[in-house]
């Protein structure tokens, strides 16, 4: 899905990504003892980390979803 209809500048790259749901200490907060089906911060970095190292200048105008 196309999502940019502008080109960006010459050596850029725009990408929407939507990280999903991670356990920050605000989602403890709004759904308790739920948040815990979610990631941790630290355990979700290791999926994002490589996930963002993959991406290139094809992707440019995407709309992804981090796992």
């Amino acid at each position: 899905m196309q999502v940019f209809n502008r080109p960006v500048g010459k050596g850029f790259t725009a990408i929407a990504v939507s990280p999903g749901v991670i356990a920050t200490d605000m989602l403890i907060r709004v759904l308790g003892a739920d948040a815990n089906k979610h990631d941790a911060p630290n355990v979700w970095m290791k999926r994002a980390v490589p996930f963002f190292l993959k991406l290139t200048a094809k992707d440019n105008g995407q709309s992804l979803r981090i796992g």
